[in-house]
């Protein structure tokens, strides 16, 4: 658990390739669900067009893991920001 992994993501317009890194993460409301399995939530960054970029983004979220769900989420909005523009 806590290991991301880099996804394709939807194409441009100009149907150019996107990466997109993920991670799945035990999730705080239970160990587990109704039929016994754990209870995980997938947080992902944002769509990169450079995989080498989604790879780092990945690295990132990894890192916050170790912190708790609440780091990965404030990871993953910072860097929807930073791609915005907006950080």
């Amino acid at each position: 658990a806590n290991v991301y992994r880099i996804v394709a993501g939807l194409p441009l317009a100009n149907g150019d390739s996107t990466w997109q890194a993920e991670i799945l993460i035990p999730h705080a409301g239970g160990p587990v669900n109704h039929v016994g399995r754990p209870r995980t939530m997938c947080i992902r960054g944002p769509s990169r067009p450079d995989q080498d970029l989604a790879e780092q983004d990945g690295r990132e979220l990894e890192d916050a893991a170790k912190d708790g769900v609440k780091a990965v989420r404030q990871a993953a909005d910072k860097q929807q920001k930073t791609k915005k523009g907006r950080a």
